[in-house]
């Protein structure tokens, strides 16, 4: 069995790009070259004459590394990340806002949680939470679809809840350092009702969504295979 991306890094060897770039260029590129190879052998060709008709694809290895180069030079960095993480992540951010806004204005009626006679402590839109493994199964998507490495991914389909995860803990400590009112209703228990209900398990179906969108092509080509 042919190691295509060994002969791609060998070929591309001395290529001036980050770690993770340079990663994601070799997996492409050994990935075109597989399945062309994969083609020629269908044809009825030997498995040498496969071989070379598959690194003909591939007129001039310098001329490519360069061409390479120039090109994820002028994108840059911050254009990466813009693309692989900021972008995913506004657009699940404001699909889940929206998505949160429609269920809060036409129902139904949310469940509230209510603490040894206190008043409610929390809001539990259960619709909503349904629709968030679709909502992170999209981050995921685009962020891959940018070439984003696995952990960028997770962050943009968790992005919905990450200013809930900065809030939080602020809002809780501003309020009992004033001493505000709000200080002498908050429970422990109250407070991890909130905790529950608005960061951890909407961050749980995020990500579970994000795994699964990440995991049906995996999946796909396993079944190819």
């Amino acid at each position: 069995m042919r190691d295509w991306e060994a002969i791609v890094r060998e070929r591309l060897a001395g290529i001036e790009l980050q770690p993770q770039a340079c990663r994601e260029v070799t997996e492409e590129l050994a990935a075109h070259l597989r399945e062309t190879f994969e083609h020629l052998l269908g044809e009825g060709l030997s498995e040498e004459r496969a071989v070379e008709g598959a690194l003909a694809e591939v007129e001039d290895w310098r001329a490519l590394r360069r061409k390479i180069q120039n090109a994820r030079n002028e994108e840059g960095p911050v254009t990466d990340r813009v693309k692989q993480l900021w972008l995913p992540g506004t657009v699940t951010f404001l699909l889940a806002e929206v998505l949160l806004a429609v269920f809060q204005r036409l129902g139904p009626e949310p469940l509230l949680f209510r603490w040894m006679g206190q008043p409610a402590v929390a809001m539990f839109y259960g619709p909503w939470l349904t629709t968030l493994p679709f909502v992170g199964a999209l981050g995921a998507y685009l962020a891959n679809r940018a070439r984003a490495s696995e952990h960028t991914m997770v962050i943009a389909s968790v992005f919905p809840v990450l200013p809930m995860a900065v809030f939080f803990p602020a809002a809780l400590l501003v309020s009992v350092a004033t001493r505000g009112q709000a200080a002498h209703m908050i429970t422990p228990a109250g407070a991890l009702v909130v905790l529950v209900c608005w960061l951890l398990l909407p961050a749980v179906l995020l990500v579970a969504g994000g795994l699964l969108a990440r995991l049906l092509p995996s999946l796909r080509m396993a079944t190819r295979r």
